[in-house]
């Protein structure tokens, strides 16, 4: 998201410095506002930030409530012998002990660059074939209304039901560990591995590159403060030329001709100085973008410079 803000801000600067100083800033914001492409960015930074909610809810308890009602209808020799309803309720508690894979899905959600997101989701996939451990607790509550118990039918004659009630609290410890899956475990491992190392030569690949962008930037902005430098006196040369030029045609000594072209000559070094400051801040900024350092605060810098 920060790389396309940023991207946003070096376009802005880059299409004319002849537009007013104190829109700049006014541009910028609407930019970000309509910009779809930064926008998608954004919601992508949003949809990032909750992966690593639910890496973290992995290992967090699991609490689960159920509930089932059920009519029974018992027959015997093909004739209804008794019918009533029966209803069961559950709670469940759980919390993971010993689960790699969970860790490592957790610690993949942790990190933003894709080599390391590749490396712990390999980890994650090699963990599969390792135990897995939960504390489990749980309560079973039934009842069942009926209108016959031990023996006794009352067949509905004195319109009562006789209750069957039952409670079962559980506590367990859970161990489970795949054996053999057709060999599908050690290939997703491999397979991962695999992406964790491209990954990683792409990451590598990223970072011989910004070096060489940066590197290359700052020789650019190393050159262009000698341009300016050289401009800045080339202004002042024509300047003085001109002023020797004028007092030359007030005495005689020069003609019209060559004031005009002592004119143009200043005007075309106001110029190549007006393109050389502009080369510079705009090879600035990108040096601060192949950086990593551009922010809006370089904007409010350029706009006290155009001010």
């Amino acid at each position: 998201m920060k790389r396309n803000r940023n991207y946003i801000l070096l376009s802005i600067l880059s299409i004319t410095f002849t537009i007013e100083a104190d829109n700049l800033l006014d541009i910028y914001n609407e930019a970000l506002e309509n910009d779809p492409q930064f926008k998608a960015a954004e919601y992508t930074y949003l949809s990032g930030k909750e992966i690593k909610k639910q890496g973290m809810a992995a290992l967090l308890p699991n609490i689960s409530l159920s509930g089932q009602t059920t009519w029974n209808e018992y027959y015997q020799l093909g004739e209804l012998q008794n019918e009533y309803n029966s209803f069961s309720q559950a709670a469940r508690i759980s919390q993971p002990l010993l689960r790699l894979d969970t860790w490592f899905n957790f610690r993949r959600s942790k990190f933003l660059t894709d080599a390391s997101e590749s490396k712990n989701n390999a980890r994650s996939i090699a963990s599969n074939h390792l135990p897995k451990v939960d504390i489990v607790g749980a309560q079973t509550e039934s009842e069942t209304n009926q209108y016959a118990y031990d023996g006794l039918n009352t067949g509905g004659a004195f319109n009562i039901t006789v209750p069957d009630e039952t409670q079962r609290d559980t506590y367990s410890l859970q161990l489970s560990m795949p054996i053999f899956q057709g060999g599908a475990v050690i290939s997703r491992t491999k397979q991962a591995y695999a992406e964790s190392n491209k990954s990683s030569e792409e990451a590598l690949f990223a970072e011989r590159s910004v070096i060489q962008d940066v590197r290359s930037q700052y020789s650019n902005v190393v050159t262009l403060v000698a341009n300016l430098r050289a401009q800045k006196q080339a202004v002042v040369s024509a300047s003085s030329a001109l002023e020797a030029t004028k007092v030359g045609y007030e005495v005689g000594t020069r003609n019209i001709v060559d004031l005009l072209q002592a004119e143009k000559n200043l005007y075309s070094a106001e110029r190549n100085l007006s393109n050389a400051k502009y080369d510079y801040l705009i090879t600035t900024l990108r040096l601060h973008l192949a950086a990593g350092t551009l922010s809006p605060e370089n904007l409010v810098e350029i706009n006290n410079l155009l001010g």
